[in-house]
């Protein structure tokens, strides 16, 4: 690991939040009410809670955990059970998903990571693992993973790394976070961006969650795919009609993807947007 990406890695450890927190200000799914209130345990008392299986989360670096039950107002035992853990890294978090994880679970598009199988749901995303137990419907359940995936405050990641991007000079205020599809383009949702400034004038750079290429039909309202990634040069290059260009960084290993939006970079701009690239934080 390179200095830029410890420095990323320890920007997002910084910014994590409790795990009792994020559990009280989670609104329960439509129909749902919250059944007590949040206990927290932190790692030294997890056998407490977690009598014969805490050895795992002690191993893959546990920091605490948080438990919450919802119910039904006409029942009266627990219909969800909610386990948020808060690991010491975000490979912890991975780690002890794939353990727990059964071969015949069902993946989820979910955080980091998702897996479905009857009565358990499980996801990671960043330092966070959550457990949740349920003995409700398949969508009540989802519905529950989901607010809670919304408020995990690894969807503020990517804002550290815009920061370490070398010598430019940021837009003040430009930070912003679109759930609506970026530029239009039908499945680029849930993207970051930043704005940027040197000598020739202001261009964008922007973040999101990997995902496959770019086909002519998601940008055929936009312009047209110049260059598709190969393994030698995993970059897509996009003509778009009002004359900027669209670049895409597909990175072996890095859970983002990231993009330029503006005209045509000239050299000094290709060199630090490489320099930005190699920086990003690579899953270990």
């Amino acid at each position: 690991m390179n200095m830029l990406q410890a420095l990323t890695l320890a920007a997002i450890a910084a910014g994590a939040a409790d795990v009792g927190s994020l559990l009280r200000s989670l609104d329960p799914p439509d129909g749902f009410v919250m059944d007590g209130e949040v206990a927290v345990y932190p790692a030294d008392r997890l056998w407490d809670y977690i009598n014969g299986g805490a050895d795992a989360y002690l191993r893959n670096g546990v920091l605490e955990t948080a438990a919450l039950s919802i119910r039904r107002p006409s029942e009266s035992l627990p219909s969800i059970t909610i386990d948020l853990h808060r690991m010491s890294a975000s490979n912890g978090a991975e780690a002890i998903f794939g353990e727990e994880k059964s071969p015949t679970a069902e993946s989820l598009k979910l955080g980091s990571g998702g897996a479905w199988q009857s009565g358990l749901l499980s996801f990671w995303d960043g330092p966070y693992y959550a457990r949740i137990v349920t003995q409700t419907t398949r969508d009540s359940t989802l519905a529950c993973a989901e607010a809670l995936a919304r408020l995990l405050p690894t969807r503020l990641e990517p804002m550290p790394i815009f920061r370490l991007f070398p010598h430019g000079e940021r837009v003040s205020d430009s930070e912003t976070r679109s759930v609506k599809p970026y530029l239009g383009i039908h499945g680029m949702t849930d993207v970051y961006s930043m704005r940027f400034r040197d000598s020739a004038g202001e261009y964008e750079l922007f973040l999101r969650k990997n995902r496959p290429p770019l086909t002519e039909k998601n940008v055929e309202k936009l312009g047209k795919i110049a260059s598709m990634p190969t393994r030698d040069s995993p970059i897509q290059k996009i003509d778009l009609e009002d004359g900027r260009v669209l670049l895409l960084f597909y990175i072996k290993m890095c859970p983002y993807m990231a993009g330029y939006l503006g005209p045509k970079p000239d050299q000094s701009r290709i060199a630090l947007l490489g320099q930005w690239v190699e920086g990003l934080p690579k899953r270990e």
